[in-house]
């Protein structure tokens, strides 16, 4: 939801019960934005001949203006979506995204309406202290300008979640290249760089705490002849594994952030057959992940079907798996990095 977004409907009416589940869970307000008399940020008033209510309110990416709109009067209103603007304490100027073809919204009589003005960055409420916001209106042929005042609560401290564009889902597709760390990957697999495809998801019910799922496949090389394994039977070997764990981010700049993934690990080393044999092994691996990546948004949609960031990440990454193997040392060990090419978060 990104777009100015509208209801309306008549007086002592009702909305649209689809269009009004279309647009699911409505966000919340800034909380150290609240008035602490109301603990709210709404701002009622009477202007420009009409009912307003204001209020801040945000998701993970945006920060919106809910404005909400009851015409009592015989005469139409209208609603200049495109040069709603608002000045910060600092004396930043900013206007509202608006689409094209949303650049305003007539209010007949006797009717409201009610939606959410997307602010062009929520970054802009970083370290401010008041912000005024001016509605520019049309009613019975004269301009008039609705404006509300909010402030923050200076008794509270700055709250992550206002400031932050930080999307609440992230996936990525990557290539890796590794290297064996312990004696066994030497010692078992002629490859002294696996390749690895990656799949990473993370979830994000808090700016900079979340869960992550990484999978990923990992070519290991040629098998050698050892205690481990008979080259004469098994040909090459490759490692498919999938870890479950706590992500932490962290952000440097409006463009970007880091993500630590910590968590146990699980998977399988399968050792395939040479060409004319059926022969197949499979062992079962438990053990720890752990990487770390960089993440650098190059783009961001705010509306439409491909609204979202569009990002490019390096990941640095280890595996340990204590008791890959029986009989002797058995660990199996790797590091390496991750290029990130298909990444993004919503």
């Amino acid at each position: 939801m990104a777009a100015a977004l509208f209801m309306a409907g008549a007086i002592g009416g009702s909305l649209n019960a689809g269009g009004q589940a279309a647009m699911g869970r409505l966000p919340e307000e800034l909380s150290d934005w609240e008035d602490p008399a109301t603990m709210s940020t709404s701002r009622l008033s009477a202007q420009c001949g009409v009912l307003t209510e204001m209020k801040l309110v945000r998701t993970s990416r945006l920060n919106f203006l809910f404005l909400g709109i009851r015409n009592d009067g015989e005469q139409s209103i209208t609603v200049r979506n495109d040069r709603v603007k608002g000045l910060f304490s600092n004396g930043r100027e900013r206007y509202f995204l608006s689409p094209p073809g949303n650049s305003s919204l007539e209010i007949k009589p006797h009717w409201y309406a009610w939606g959410f003005i997307p602010f062009p960055r929520k970054t802009d409420f970083k370290d401010q202290d008041s912000l005024k916001v001016t509605v520019p209106v049309m009613n019975g042929g004269k301009n008039c300008e609705m404006i509300a005042t909010f402030n923050r609560d200076k008794n509270k401290e700055q709250d992550l979640n206002s400031y932050t564009e930080a999307p609440t889902v992230v996936v990525s597709m990557g290539v890796g290249v590794g290297s064996g760390f312990t004696p066994v990957s030497a010692d078992t697999f002629d490859n002294n760089l696996p390749v690895s495809l990656d799949f990473y998801f993370a979830g994000f019910a808090k700016p900079t705490e979340g869960g992550y799922l990484q999978m990923s496949v990992t070519m290991l090389g040629d098998i050698k002849s050892s205690e481990r394994y008979d080259s004469s039977i098994y040909k090459r070997a490759n490692l498919i594994d999938m870890s479950i764990g706590k992500a932490w981010r962290s952000f440097y700049s409006d463009t970007v952030s880091t993500y630590l993934n910590v968590g146990p690990s699980i998977g399988v080393v399968e050792a395939l057959g040479q060409t004319n044999s059926g022969d197949r092994d499979s062992k079962a691996v438990v053990g720890l992940y752990a990487s770390y990546t960089t993440d650098w948004r190059y783009a961001r949609q705010y509306w439409g079907f491909l609204r979202g960031d569009y990002s490019l990440g390096l990941t640095l990454y280890a595996k340990y798996y204590p008791w890959a193997f029986s009989g002797g040392q058995g660990d199996l060990g790797l590091v390496g990095v991750s290029f990130e090419f298909l990444r993004g978060g919503e």
